[in-house]
């Protein structure tokens, strides 16, 4: 019953990245919503020129012959190597951070430190993220917390994957930001951690011993 609940799931989950590119339907707004530029120069999922390597049909396959996938990985805590030294807001007051970096109950995210620009990582990279399962964007293996430039909250749940089969990302190394120096080199996906894992593109290495 297990495997058959297990491969169940798994074609649901390639039904939805294919009905619904952006992760969900499209949310009903009751006013505009504040207008940001695109990170990196980024159009959205699909928008790397070897994207057509993630053709569902071809993931599908990949299902059916045999691949089953598992239920997503609790998120680690963070080794403390990565988030030592860390200074939520850096050398400002917290009030000061939130009035730079925080706009209604949304984040300002920046841009890369310089253009974006695709790639296409090997099979055996490694690669981690602070966040949930759902986000685009990663970076080198092991970089430390304050090169990414992410936001104090999400520090706490780290991920770790390892590349499956070649993966067409986006590279530009992280901008100074959210009151940290960033410097690291980040990757953006065009698709988000999960649906890659269920297409057969990464693996989920969160709780293997580096």
């Amino acid at each position: 019953m297990g495997a058959l609940r297990t491969e169940r799931e798994s074609v649901i989950a390639l039904f939805l990245v294919h009905m619904f590119p952006i992760g969900h339907l499209p949310v009903v707004m009751g006013k505009p919503a504040r207008q940001l530029p695109l990170p990196d120069g980024g159009s959205g999922p699909q928008d790397h020129p070897e994207a057509d390597v993630l053709d569902d049909l071809d993931a599908l396959s990949h299902v059916s012959s045999g691949f089953r996938r598992s239920p997503t990985t609790p998120a680690a805590v963070p080794p403390q190597a990565l988030t030592r030294g860390h200074h939520p807001w850096g050398e400002m007051s917290e009030e000061d951070w939130r009035e730079r970096f925080v706009t209604g109950t949304d984040y300002l995210w920046p841009d890369g430190a310089d253009p974006a620009t695709p790639t296409m990582l090997e099979a055996g990279t490694h690669l981690d993220r602070f966040g949930d399962q759902h986000g685009r964007v990663f970076a080198e293996d092991a970089t430390l917390f304050p090169m990414r430039s992410l936001p104090p909250d999400q520090a706490g749940a780290y991920r770790r994957y390892r590349v499956v089969r070649p993966l067409p990302v986006w590279r530009s190394v992280t901008a100074g930001w959210f009151g940290q120096p960033g410097g690291g080199v980040r990757f953006r996906t065009v698709l988000g951690a999960d649906e890659l894992v269920t297409l057969g593109f990464l693996a989920d290495v969160t709780g293997e011993v580096r």
